[in-house]
């Protein structure tokens, strides 16, 4: 017979033992500021404004007139509408952008920056107005 080596009793192989990293992470904590929303509304100031729109299916891109403070509105088409707040304000630096009731069915805004909103019917007809709302961004 042949003898077999003799069996090592500690087979177990090495185990490294992990210990957290206690490290403290800074959180941010925001001012809280008087005002934490920003209305946005239409601006058609004057008897005449021109309004850049892009078709949605081709994205082919016009201009059409806002005369008299109204514009109608038709699907398909993303227009970029004035509007009367700060031109600072970008929608990307804000959590919501808050399109109420009264008007959700009517139209989308995608954005707002540079003094101009994004806006997209969701039917034909649609009219805007001087001043009126189209969101709030919070």
């Amino acid at each position: 017979m042949e003898e077999t080596a003799p069996i090592d009793e500690d087979l177990t192989p090495p185990v490294a033992v992990i210990e957290p990293i206690m490290e403290e992470i800074p959180v941010e904590t925001q001012e809280e500021t008087k005002e934490t929303f920003h209305n946005v509304h239409v601006n058609f100031s004057t008897n005449a404004v021109s309004v850049d729109f892009a078709v949605a299916a081709t994205g082919q891109t016009n201009k059409m007139v806002a005369a008299n403070g109204k514009l109608q509105l038709m699907s398909g088409k993303f227009y970029m509408i004035p509007v009367n707040c700060d031109p600072e304000i970008d929608s990307d630096n804000f959590a919501n952008v808050k399109i109420y009731s009264d008007v959700a069915q009517l139209f989308d805004v995608r954005y707002v920056k540079n003094g101009i909103a994004c806006v997209m019917p969701l039917r034909h007809n649609i009219t805007l107005s001087h001043d009126q709302r189209l969101c709030v961004l919070f």
